[in-house]
C-alpha cells in the first residue's frame, strides 16, 4: 500500500472489543467505533470483524487504481478476514471506493506462495488493493 497513508489502529477479529465487551482485551478505540457506525449508514459492512483502519496521507505514494479518487484525509477501512476494503471520505461523508483486498506474501510477492503471475490489467484494477503482511 505505501507510506501514503497513516494506520490509527491494527486491531482485527475482535468481536467482543467492539461490542463494548469490558473482558476484551484490546479495546477498539472509539473513532474507530464512530467511524465504523458512520459507515455502516451509508453500505453493508461485515459484522464480525473489526477493521484495520488507516488514513490517506501522501497522494503521490498512492501508486495503486483503487486510490484513483483517493483524497488527503480519506479513510480506508480494511477487513482481513473477510477480504474487504473501504475508501470513505469523511468531509462529504462518502465511500469513494470499495473492493477486495488481496494479501500478498511479502516473501514471495504473491497470495500462494507462488511467483506473482498477476497481470497487469489485474494490477491496475480498481476495486482491489494488494496489500503486504
Amino acid at each position: 500500500m505505501g507510506a501514503g497513508v497513516y494506520f490509527q489502529t491494527v486491531q482485527r477479529d475482535n468481536k467482543k472489543a467492539v461490542q463494548g465487551d469490558a473482558t476484551a482485551v484490546t479495546p477498539v478505540p472509539k473513532k474507530v467505533i464512530n467511524l465504523v457506525n458512520t459507515v455502516t449508514k451509508k453500505t453493508k459492512l461485515p459484522k464480525d470483524e473489526t477493521p484495520t483502519v488507516a488514513t490517506v496521507t501522501d497522494l503521490s505514494k498512492l501508486d495503486q487504481a483503487f486510490f484513483i479518487n483517493a483524497a488527503k484525509g480519506d479513510k480506508i477501512l480494511m477487513y482481513i478476514a473477510s477480504k474487504q476494503v473501504y475508501l470513505y471520505r469523511p468531509s462529504t461523508e462518502s465511500i469513494i471506493n470499495k473492493g477486495t483486498i488481496e494479501i500478498i506474501n511479502p516473501e514471495t510477492g504473491s497470495e500462494s506462495g507462488q511467483l506473482d503471475a498477476t497481470s497487469s490489467a489485474q494490477k491496475s484494477d480498481p476495486h482491489i488493493l494488494r496489500v503486504k503482511f
